[in-house]
């Protein structure tokens, strides 16, 4: 395999695993501001990770619940992700070991994915955290669960995210 091949490999392997990073995560900052405005005491619902994210864009939109620049960022996102993973190959072909090109437009799209999925999944863990802070009277979380969602993320930038 050509060095710019693994390059490209290299660059949709990070995108991927980014976008499902990403997509991991705001399906729980979905599902905790469900529990936030509804008082439902659990913490997360396994069923909500089967719902496209662009679905959950719908709700959050309809009831006005997202600013409209952080949707067509998102939107955005998971636009790139879907022609990524599920597109490219279809609409472009697999590109050839010297098709500098196209390796170098796939790779663009790649780290343009992953770049955007690190940097909205960062802001989203924050929320998450801030979540996780708020006083038991105003947090229908149990102290337990809170405490150990603000453990998880507060080491989570170190990797370490064991209990």
């Amino acid at each position: 395999m050509t060095p710019r091949l693994v390059l490209m490999h290299e660059a949709v392997g990070r995108a991927v695993l980014w976008a499902q990073v990403f997509e991991t995560v705001f399906a729980v900052c979905f599902q905790l501001l469900g529990i936030l405005e509804s008082g439902v005491s659990a913490l997360i619902d396994e069923k909500r990770f089967k719902t496209p994210t662009r679905n959950l864009i719908k709700e959050l939109s309809g009831s006005n619940n997202i600013a409209a620049e952080f949707e067509s960022q998102v939107n955005d996102l998971i636009e790139k992700r879907h022609l990524l993973i599920h597109r490219w190959f279809q609409e472009n072909g697999i590109p050839g070991e010297e098709d500098a090109a196209d390796i170098s437009k796939l790779i663009h799209l790649a780290n343009e994915v992953e770049g955007n999925s690190k940097r909205i999944s960062g802001l989203l863990a924050g929320y998450i955290v801030r979540w996780g802070r708020l006083n038991p009277e105003q947090n229908p979380l149990a102290d337990a669960e809170r405490t150990r969602l603000i453990a998880l993320f507060q080491r989570a930038h170190l990797g370490d995210t064991d209990e």
